[in-house]
């Protein structure tokens, strides 16, 4: 159980049959439907152990933090709360420091998809880490490995993200199942994203999403999805949501994906959906950083619907605070963005001339709020988005095409936007490109030519 190969541990236990009733296989068979995806028998597996709690507690205390941990897990993740309050009652009857550590991390990491602190989940997973190598278990070391990874992203370290996510893979690529290898490519990918390194996270998001599909969660899919939103093509972000999400049907990893769905909206220029779908967010999830996440998103659809709300600057004061004392620092400079856009001239061109260069990546995260401010942007950051978007360009392209088919633009933002689509575009966008040499205001009777030079 501990290094992870559940499928021999089962085949053990069937081989030596106990004619008794025996709750190691129970913890192994819970176990194993769970990572198969099976999630109503892992439940009914975990349930058994729930009901046989004080004997197990009475009878050996290794097999009651195995028992307790499957319960506190298979209860979180389909939020049966009276299952969760069960696991964590076993869990104070176990002598296990490392169980012990693992409890304690687990209860970090559900708070930290609220209020909790970021920074305190990631030194709990530390110690944990070092207690899983000492005791030589290698599955728990990976999966530590892998929340520690998922911390990283929300606190603004993208490397660290990126180091932690690699190290769970060569981990679980030996121990895990396709469910936790997949969850450890979407991490790396994540970190990879936001540094400008898309070609590698996309590939890691291949890996994640067209590989074996036993056990993966639809969380994979919605965390690979957000990646292409944020940094590469909504549209394709759109195809691999649709995989596993709908919207009347609420499944495992609904709230995160539910997220991302309202961010596909927004994005495909339905705020109303989107701001409709971040309603519906119920249930519990471990994603860190997952409230910061769902006030950023209320704060972007807002600026885009109207951006001189009168409720907004106290609005985003009031997202800034939490995600600072969260440490939720990519949030936080996700919601500067936010905030400086919807700014006056001076204190838009402030916030993106003091930008250190590697938060530039928060430019492409909202393309659609950048554009609508172009011709309000100095030289300085006018060659700060040319960079960036040259970077990502399918994810300014999707925003570009979109922005220059809508009527209602200023002049001086579609000249520049037309400038962008020429460094950007592809074969596509010629014929775009050429119908705006026909408007009246702005004048471009050039357009489309310096892209036909380029290509």
């Amino acid at each position: 159980i501990g290094t992870g190969d559940l499928s021999a541990a089962e085949e053990f236990v069937t081989a030596f049959a106990d004619p008794n009733p025996n709750p190691w296989f129970d913890v192994i068979r819970a176990r194993h439907l769970f990572a198969m995806g099976r999630c109503e028998e892992a439940l009914a597996a975990a349930r058994k152990l729930a009901r046989s709690a004080s004997v197990i507690v009475a009878t050996d205390k290794s097999l009651a933090a195995s028992a307790a941990l499957t319960m506190f897990q298979v209860g979180m993740e389909l939020d049966d709360k009276e299952m969760h309050a069960a696991a964590i009652e076993m869990s104070k009857a176990c002598d296990d420091i490392e169980f012990a550590s693992i409890v304690e991390a687990l209860g970090a990491l559900q708070e930290s998809a609220e209020n909790g602190s970021l920074d305190h989940l990631c030194a709990v997973l530390q110690h944990t880490l070092r207690l899983n190598g000492d005791r030589g278990h290698s599955r728990y070391e990976g999966i530590s490995l892998l929340n520690l990874s998922n911390a990283q992203k929300p606190r603004g370290e993208s490397r660290a993200c990126v180091a932690a996510g690699t190290e769970a893979l060569k981990v679980l690529m030996s121990v895990g199942n396709p469910g936790d290898i997949a969850a450890a490519h979407v991490n790396v990918a994540k970190g990879l994203a936001h540094i400008g390194r898309w070609e590698e996270a996309r590939l890691h998001i291949e890996l994640a999403i067209d590989g074996p599909q036993e056990g993966l969660s639809p969380e994979v899919f919605g965390e690979a999805a957000e990646q292409e939103s944020l940094y590469g093509d909504p549209g394709r972000a759109l195809v691999i949501l649709n995989r596993v999400f709908s919207e009347e049907k609420r499944r495992i990893g609904d709230p995160l994906c539910r997220l991302v769905a309202a961010r596909l909206a927004l994005q495909h220029g339905r705020p109303t959906q989107a701001f409709a779908l971040l309603q519906q967010i119920t249930g519990a999830t471990w994603l860190p950083g997952f409230r910061s996440a769902r006030l950023a998103l209320d704060l972007q659809i807002k600026a885009t619907v109207d951006p001189s709300r009168p409720d907004l600057p106290l609005a985003f004061d009031v997202a800034l605070i939490a995600a600072r004392n969260q440490q939720a620092w990519f949030w936080w400079k996700f919601v500067r963005m936010t905030q400086a856009l919807t700014a006056s001239s001076d204190e838009l061109a402030e916030h993106l001339e003091s930008m250190e260069p590697e938060d530039e990546a928060y430019l492409s995260t909202q393309a659609e709020l950048v554009l609508r401010r172009l011709g309000d942007l100095h030289d300085a950051s006018v060659d700060r988005v040319r960079r960036e978007a040259s970077l990502r360009p399918e994810r300014w392209r999707w925003a570009l095409r979109r922005f220059l088919l809508e009527s209602g633009h200023r002049s001086l933002d579609i000249k520049r936007a037309s400038e962008l689509l020429e460094i950007v575009g592809n074969r596509e966008d010629i014929a775009l490109l050429i119908s705006l040499r026909k408007k009246r205001a702005p004048r471009l009777p050039d357009a489309g030519r310096a892209l036909c030079r380029r290509l």
